[in-house]
């Protein structure tokens, strides 16, 4: 189901499928339904097949640049906002269940991230995409967060456990042949780097940690330093249940990142996607997690 400003625009029913950046399952929604929702904000957009344009009204104080330097595949698509290429993300064609033809669907995750970035704000609990203009009486810098929270039962706890290891070893994508290197005091982690980006993971408790940063090399070691003080702090890895949490850096801010996380709790493995002040998302999963 989607909503904007409350009020229910549709009773399309999202899809689970694999997201082939993550490699994991996801939900999807149809763009046109989206387009739909996002008309009722003043939001005026067009899909060509393979370029999903939205230009927002003048209050909504989007934040975006141009981020992209290559051509979409044939199964992505590309985001422009106001003009600004912003994202690459999947998209798969899927039967209409309403409209009974074939439609293309995005993931409800990187939707979450175009809107946000439009300056909207809009929540995701499973079932329900809630889309809402800017609050006027809230700053750009305080900007009302959002994140996707679901769920998936195993047949056993060990079932469970299993599949966050699998998902470990899938975000990390193989050993480094690196030796570890020192990111804070007392705090030793793997590191692998190239491209102009650089990628730190290390265990506390029984939670494991993956940090992608893109920021210079001679501003890296604080901000390292900044997010080993976030973990402390949030208490997270007194959990006493397996997760992984990879935090991505969000263009060059220090304390704005993208968070993925996954943890088993008895029988489920449960994930969140969040984007914002990584202190607040760390807490926020502990409070899920414990």
């Amino acid at each position: 189901m989607i909503e904007a400003s409350g009020q229910v625009v549709s009773h399309v029913e999202h899809i689970v499928a694999v997201d082939p950046f993550a490699h994991e399952k996801t939900s999807w929604l149809p763009i046109w339904y989206l387009e739909t929702a996002l008309s009722k904000l003043g939001v005026q957009s067009t899909w060509n097949g393979r370029v999903w344009t939205m230009e927002t009204p003048s209050s909504w104080r989007a934040d975006v640049k141009n981020t992209i330097d290559k051509m979409p595949t044939a199964s992505e698509m590309e985001l422009v906002i106001d003009g600004k290429e912003v994202e690459i993300a999947p998209r798969l064609v899927a039967r209409d269940p309403w409209g009974h033809s074939e439609t293309t669907y995005a993931p409800v995750y990187y939707v979450m991230e175009a809107v946000q970035a439009a300056g909207g704000e809009v929540a995701w609990n499973g079932e329900q995409l809630s889309l809402n203009a800017p609050n006027p009486n809230t700053s750009s810098s305080n900007q009302s967060k959002s994140y996707t929270v679901s769920q998936m039962r195993f047949s056993s706890e060990s079932a469970a456990v299993a599949e966050i290891q699998t998902l470990e070893a899938s975000y990390w994508g193989g050993t480094s042949q690196n030796p570890p290197v020192s990111i804070a005091p007392g705090v030793k982690a793997q590191f692998k780097g190239g491209a102009g980006q650089s990628a730190y993971e290390w265990n506390e408790g029984d939670w494991t940690f993956i940090v992608k940063l893109y920021s210079a090399p001679s501003t890296t070691q604080d901000t390292l330093k900044l997010i080993v003080m976030d973990i402390q702090d949030s208490a997270l890895a007194d959990v006493r249940t397996k997760g992984v949490v990879v935090i991505t850096q969000s263009g060059q801010s220090t304390n704005i990142f993208n968070v993925h996380a996954v943890w088993q709790k008895g029988t489920s493995v449960w994930r969140l996607n969040e984007k914002g002040i990584l202190l607040s998302v760390l807490r926020n999963i502990q409070q899920m997690s414990s």
